[in-house]
């Protein structure tokens, strides 16, 4: 049987977001940790997001060639997820650069994957998160919850998760019943 992912819960994601800054790198790393936890991205698919990707209006993203299947995907971001989006935008736009990526470096410059690992694990520390967090942490806990909102549609969640097989996303259905019995526990 696969290990259950771990999952952070909104009461930490609150935390996480409470500690951040509203320096210009603060509105990055908001925008970043909103569309991690609201859309269940991907890291690489974070840090090759692309301006034209993105509709504020609308609230949509659009995924090319997603990291694992080579897939389009179309996901939809939540209200939060936007004003952190267009805060880190105005930002941005003072920043000289002709980067097409969304999320770039105070000069400019394309963020790397691994620059993601550290900036969480820092503000983990900082928000006073016991546990390590990790990029793909808030991908868990995003597609976990997908699950449990939409009735434990496991076909959604799939098509949201980007998994080519209905099997890898089926630990989340997993991640459910073991929150049905940590909650049973309790009556």
């Amino acid at each position: 049987m696969r290990k259950l992912p771990q999952v952070i819960t909104r009461e930490e994601f609150k935390q996480i977001i409470g500690s951040l800054s509203k320096s210009k790198m603060g509105r990055r790393q908001k925008a970043i940790l909103w569309l991690l936890f609201n859309c269940g991205l991907r890291r690489q698919e974070l840090c090759s997001l692309q301006m034209k990707d993105v509709d504020l209006n609308t609230g949509r993203v659009h995924l090319r060639n997603g990291t694992k299947n080579s897939k389009d995907r179309i996901l939809f971001f939540n209200n939060e997820t936007r004003c952190a989006l267009i805060a880190w935008m105005e930002v941005r736009s003072r920043i000289e650069t002709d980067a097409p990526e969304i999320f770039i470096t105070n000069t400019g410059k394309s963020i790397y994957h691994s620059y993601i690992n550290k900036m969480i694990e820092r503000i983990g520390k900082k928000a006073g998160i016991e546990r390590k967090l990790y990029p793909h942490l808030f991908r868990h806990s995003a597609l976990t919850e997908i699950y449990e909102l939409s009735g434990n549609n496991i076909l959604l969640t799939q098509q949201v998760a980007g998994h080519a097989s209905v099997t890898t996303t089926q630990v989340y259905a997993h991640v459910s019943a073991s929150a049905i019995r940590e909650t049973m526990k309790e009556f």
